[in-house]
Order: C-alpha cells, then sequence, then structure tokens
C-alpha cells in the first residue's frame, strides 16, 4: 500500500551492497529521505540495471559532522517510479514498491524528464505520462 511520503518517517532498510556499477548512470540532485532533507545539489542518484543508491555528496549544512548512509534500492524490490508533484524545482521521483520500504525515499532534480528517461532505459519500470 502506497503511503503519503511526506508524512511516512520510518527509515529505509540500511544495507551495505558489494555493487559494482556496470554502465552506471549519474543524476545530481536533492534528496529526502525520511525526515531529513538535502537541498540541491547535496545528493547523488547513481543507478544501473539492478541496483539504485541516493547518497548525499556531504555534510549537512546544519551539523557538519551528521552525514547520513546511502540508500541501496534494488531493482526487484521496485513496482513502479513513480513522479512527485511540487514546485518547478522540487519535482522528482519515488521508487513505489510492496512493501513499501521506500515509501519516505525521494529524490529531488530539475531534469526529471531526463531522468525518467534513463531509469526506463536502464529497465526500471516509469509511470507513465499522465
Amino acid at each position: 500500500m502506497w503511503r503519503n511520503p511526506r508524512f511516512y518517517r520510518r527509515p529505509p532498510p540500511t544495507r551495505a551492497l558489494d555493487h559494482e556499477f556496470h554502465e552506471p548512470q549519474v543524476f545530481r540532485g536533492g534528496a529526502r529521505v525520511c525526515a531529513s532533507q538535502w537541498s540541491r545539489p547535496f545528493a547523488t542518484l547513481t543507478f544501473d540495471r539492478e541496483v539504485a543508491q541516493l547518497a548525499p555528496r556531504n555534510h549537512c549544512y546544519w551539523n557538519r559532522w551528521a552525514k547520513p548512509s546511502p540508500v541501496w534500492i534494488l531493482r526487484s524490490e521496485v513496482d513502479l517510479v513513480v513522479r512527485t508533484h511540487g514546485t518547478a524545482i522540487t519535482r522528482g521521483v519515488m521508487f513505489a514498491g510492496d512493501p513499501d520500504i521506500y515509501a519516505g525515499v525521494i529524490f529531488l532534480t530539475g531534469d526529471r524528464p531526463a531522468l525518467l528517461d534513463a531509469l526506463a532505459a536502464a529497465g526500471w519500470p516509469v509511470e507513465p505520462d499522465p
């Protein structure tokens, strides 16, 4: 069951994957992971056909010692990559699945169409255009 990520505070599972990316795509932008948010361009989304990694690029600006762990997203656990709506600056994507372990994970980007095209080309299930 999909839940609104704005109110969803359970953190995603922490994993330490030893994954070597094959033909990776890299996008820079912002990230929202449960209650923590990094503004653009403080996070990177790196993905290939099997795995995506959402990682903060540096420490949080309000606490220089706080650097969250990257979120590893397995393609096998994602049913659909959905659009999140907001202003022109805060448009992004969310990885939806069952169970909804990534419901609080949002990647914000200024070029969402290019990101969705790259995800679709890599074999990720992307929500069709409205």
